[in-house]
């Protein structure tokens, strides 16, 4: 009797500490992923001109250094991420109408925020003084391709699939609240803009079991709000 209850709570101290393996690990892979950004915010007025173009290569390759690091821990969770089918109408239409779901909610509570004298959202406003002098082809990697394959192999794969397992619900509510929190919202309708949008995502994933589904969604929406920013900013 005693050895059998012994038993349980050693299998149940094993499966704590596992969990706190992933919450770990998903904390270092965070900012892992945000150390680019990091590091190119803190250096404005400390490069000399000269140098600037060096230091933005430099910038670029550890950022595709961390975008591959971030593929292989995928991949060693035992994580999948591409799937052919994608590329089938079936698969470019669930692309389509989550990218379509997220410009509806992000329009909407935009929307709403001018209502209230509020122009932008304040993560939004930080990447625009952030994109100040850079080149777009280094935004675009900044802001697109590392964010979007980093933070779902950190939410949806770490959190939602390995944290919760089969806890459907309850993982893509937490998932989709912390990735809300996540984007540094200051009212609740940036909160939700950024939650409802972590929602999609989550759902994409657990429609497709895939991660390049909510990959390619997030990169969508990040990409061409980019884009949208280097052509009207002029």
């Amino acid at each position: 009797m005693i050895q059998s209850e012994l038993k349980m709570i050693a299998e149940r101290l094993k499966q704590i500490l596992n969990k706190l393996r992933v919450v770990l690990g998903a904390m270092k892979l965070l900012l892992l992923s945000n150390l680019p950004v990091i590091l190119l915010d803190s250096s404005r007025g400390l490069i000399p001109p000269q140098f600037k173009n060096g230091f933005l290569l430099l910038i670029a390759v550890l950022a595709g250094l961390i975008i591959w690091y971030c593929w292989r821990r995928a991949e060693k969770l035992d994580l999948k991420i591409w799937d052919p089918e994608i590329l089938s109408w079936r698969g470019l239409g669930m692309v389509l109408a989550g990218y379509i779901a997220m410009v509806v909610c992000d329009s909407l509570a935009l929307h709403l925020m001018n209502l209230q004298g509020i122009e932008t959202s304040a993560n939004q406003e930080a990447i625009q003084q952030l994109l100040v002098g850079v080149p777009f082809w280094l935004a675009l990697l900044l802001t697109a391709v590392l964010p979007a394959l980093a933070e779902e192999v950190i939410f949806r794969g770490y959190l939602y699939k390995k944290l919760f397992g089969k806890q459907v619900l309850a993982g893509l509510l937490f998932t989709s609240l912390v990735f809300g929190l996540m984007h540094g919202p200051t009212d609740w309708l940036s909160y939700f803009m950024y939650s409802f949008g972590g929602l999609i995502l989550g759902y994409s994933y657990y429609k497709s079991g895939y991660l390049i589904y909510p990959v390619v969604i997030h990169l969508l929406n990040n990409g061409l709000a980019t884009l949208a920013y280097y052509i009207f900013s002029g």
